[in-house]
């Protein structure tokens, strides 16, 4: 094969809108693996919050993105986590929260520590579901392993506010409701380069496919990214590839076929 790994982002990529994956794209991964290909899921969950799905999707026996390619994990415990933010921007930006009353949620291998409520959960609660919340009464500058810094937004002049503390080394992103504070350079694509390391594939054999933002990174950096039908304007002009076919219409499966398997799909 040509391609050896596939990348696939899930919601609005691999499953339909209602959260399910067809037919059609569950026997496509699993005749891409048979026939030696190695298939990873990538999201910005938490590893815990991916178990259910990759049970319904049929990929117990492979290795999966989570936390948008910080951590490489697998159903059985396994689990490796890379880009650990350094101690002086961890203080920087744990101040900067506290001094302007927003709720720091900060992420360690252990669980995620926040200082005020259980907001995040409220907002979060598909992507960090099964994942420990400790709850302190401190912001957390002393614990070992932090990967992630997530501030809540409650108005339009905090989201500017936090996006405005970016420097060489701290990126911000956002999701439904927060900036991502994460260490620059990090992404699904860094993280789909490891997981090639671990599989012992070349890079050039990578595959990735997506839809949304936050799989800007490795639309543009994949030897072959692919867009969606129904993904967000910048993908499409981030990626190599726009195929007309949407999530809701066997997209990943029709990858499968044109670039990985042919006529043995």
């Amino acid at each position: 094969m040509k391609y050896e790994l596939l990348v696939t982002d899930l919601d609005d990529t691999l499953l339909k809108d209602d959260g399910t994956i067809s037919d059609k794209n569950k026997k496509a991964l699993r005749t891409l693996i048979e026939n030696g290909g190695k298939v990873a899921l990538a999201s910005g969950r938490a590893a815990p919050t991916m178990v259910d799905v990759i049970k319904m999707v049929g990929l117990t026996d492979q290795k999966h993105l989570a936390h948008n390619g910080l951590s490489i994990f697998n159903i059985d415990g396994y689990e490796k986590i890379s880009g650990f933010l350094p101690k002086n921007e961890i203080i920087r930006i744990l101040d900067l929260l506290k001094e302007n009353n927003i709720e720091a949620n900060v992420f360690t291998p252990k669980g995620i520590y926040h200082n005020h409520s259980f907001e995040l959960a409220k907002v979060m609660d598909k992507y960090i579901k099964g994942y420990p919340l400790i709850d302190v009464d401190y912001t957390p500058y002393d614990v070992e392993g932090i990967f992630l810094i997530y501030g809540i937004i409650n108005n339009e002049e905090e989201r500017a506010l936090m996006r405005s503390w970016s420097n060489d080394v701290i990126e911000t992103g956002e999701g439904n409701g927060f900036v991502i504070f994460s260490l620059r350079g990090e992404g699904k694509y860094k993280g789909a380069k490891r997981l090639s390391e671990e599989f012992g594939i070349d890079e050039s054999k990578i595959v990735c496919v997506g839809d949304g933002g936050n799989d800007l990174q490795m639309l543009r950096e994949a030897p072959l990214g692919i867009a969606v039908k129904n993904a967000v304007e910048e993908a499409k002009e981030a990626a190599k590839i726009v195929i007309d076919k949407t999530n809701e219409e066997d997209a990943i499966s029709y990858v499968i076929e044109k670039y990985f398997l042919g006529e043995k799909l």
